[in-house]
């Protein structure tokens, strides 16, 4: 995560674009590790597995994840894209 926060702000400070590399590490980690997650709880319940988590909380978890992601990003200019 520090190098992430290291090239933004490289690439903020050089003026390279620095809209596209905010939004990209914004989402890019969040759709990584929900991707992840999808993908091996369908196998899980492909095998019926009792471990394996219900289709409505794996979509509330990764809403939740993203919507903090979203929030909690130290990136302010990325708030003032999506909801101006």
């Amino acid at each position: 995560m520090v190098v992430v926060v290291v090239v933004d702000a490289v690439m903020y400070l050089t003026g390279i674009r620095w809209i596209k590399q905010m939004v990209a590490s914004a989402f890019l980690i969040p759709v990584l590790v929900c991707g992840t997650a999808f993908f091996i709880n369908f196998i899980a319940i492909y095998y019926h597995a009792s471990r394996a988590i219900p289709l409505g909380t794996m979509v509330k978890d990764c809403l939740f994840y993203f919507y903090n992601s979203i929030n909690n990003s130290p990136h302010i200019y990325i708030k003032i894209l999506i909801f101006s």
